[in-house]
């Protein structure tokens, strides 16, 4: 009986891996299984995951409708205060909040010691997206030894400016 139990299981451990496996770029990103970073806010304090159990992945345009709402945006960027971290951090809470699955991303660049970070969505019809509020509505290809480039979520705009090529990315979720 216990034999037949540990094959039943090993075949479900497979069967979710082999439905997972396209979801899965280990070449782009670094999962990490405890939600909360460790890194700290603007201010000195932790950073904060709350995450929603009931929280579910939505379509590309769930996702643009709720981030062109939100207004974390509109939070004025104070050093020592509130910077990306801070942004990161109430965009995740603001979305596990309206029952949208959300994490927080550090992201590091091969030429600038300072690590930024912006948020991850799995959207049910477009994959992994990257979302970057930090004083506007932008999403970012981010990958590793490409370029960290904004683009606007409400007409397509690319931002001048880049901020270099990623080096490293780390997602909680």
């Amino acid at each position: 009986m216990g034999e037949k139990m540990s094959y039943k299981a090993l075949f479900i451990y497979i069967g979710v891996l082999l439905i997972l496996s396209p979801f899965i770029d280990n070449s782009t990103a670094e999962d990490v299984t405890d939600n909360n970073p460790p890194y700290a806010g603007a201010d000195g304090h932790q950073i904060k995951l709350i995450n929603n159990e009931n929280a579910t992945n939505v379509t590309y345009a769930e996702l643009v409708s709720f981030i062109i709402g939100d207004l974390t945006d509109k939070k004025k960027y104070v050093p020592r205060e509130y910077t990306c971290g801070d942004y990161a951090e109430t965009l995740h809470n603001r979305a596990e909040k309206r029952g949208i699955k959300a994490a927080w991303v550090a992201v590091d660049f091969e030429s600038d010691p300072e690590r930024h970070a912006c948020n991850a969505f799995y959207t049910t019809d477009k994959g992994l997206i990257f979302i970057d509020c930090v004083e506007s509505d932008a999403w970012v290809e981010c990958k590793i030894g490409k370029t960290y480039k904004l683009h606007s979520l409400k007409n397509g705009y690319y931002y001048r400016d880049d901020m270099g090529i990623v080096s490293n990315i780390e997602i909680y979720w």
